[in-house]
Formats: C-alpha cells, sequence, structure tokens
C-alpha cells in the first residue's frame, strides 16, 4: 500500500509541475473531493462552484470564492470551506481544485469535475 501512494503521489507531483499556467478561472461545475488515509481513498462530500462568485458545499454549506489568477489560488469566505483556499487546474478533460492545509504548505483533498 505505501508503494501504491507513493507511486501516485510522485505521479500527482510530476503532473502538478507540468502546469505552467493557471486557468483563467475556477471553472463552474460538481466538484468530486477524495483523500488519502492509511493507505486507503476515501470520498468526503464535494461543492459545486456557480459562474456567480458563489459555491454550494455537498453538506448545505454556502457561501462565496475569489480566484487570484496570478497565483493559481480559490479561496472561499463562509460556508463549510470558510478560510480555506486551493490549488486550481485544469487539463484537457478535468479541472481541478487541491484543498490545502491550514499552512498552505500541501494539499490535503483533491477535487475534479469533468470540464464543459
Amino acid at each position: 500500500m505505501i508503494r501504491i501512494t507513493l507511486l501516485i503521489f510522485a505521479v500527482g507531483s510530476t503532473l502538478m509541475a507540468q502546469s505552467k499556467t493557471a486557468p483563467a478561472a475556477v471553472s463552474p461545475g460538481k466538484y468530486h473531493c477524495v483523500f488519502f488515509i492509511n493507505g486507503a481513498l476515501q470520498t468526503t462530500p464535494g461543492f459545486t462552484i456557480n459562474v456567480d462568485g458563489t459555491y454550494q458545499h455537498d453538506s448545505g454549506g454556502k457561501g462565496r470564492y475569489t480566484y487570484n489568477k496570478a497565483e493559481g489560488l480559490v479561496e472561499f469566505q463562509g460556508g463549510s470551506f470558510d478560510k480555506q483556499a486551493g490549488k486550481v487546474e485544469v487539463n484537457e478533460k478535468t479541472a481541478i481544485v487541491r484543498i490545502y492545509n491550514e499552512r498552505r504548505s500541501r494539499t490535503v483533498m483533491d477535487c475534479d469535475a469533468p470540464r464543459k
């Protein structure tokens, strides 16, 4: 299990390093979220990003978000993700938000949505 986790981490780090520029905006849509604990992938409630600058957490919390394109950083205000931030990425088919820990020193949860 440890080898698999390290391989996934290494692949994820490589993919993050390949991202050259931040997307112009956070992609709207319903994001599915997961995290690793004790070598197992766990699903956690996700959220929906709306084009009007609001978000809705699957547990019912609502709030707003701001996006800093220069840093590729989304910051949440209010609701379940109040004062949380995440790195925004996109690839051909997927929009990704990697939610940081409190110190923003590492990502603790990965969330993705199909791109439209």
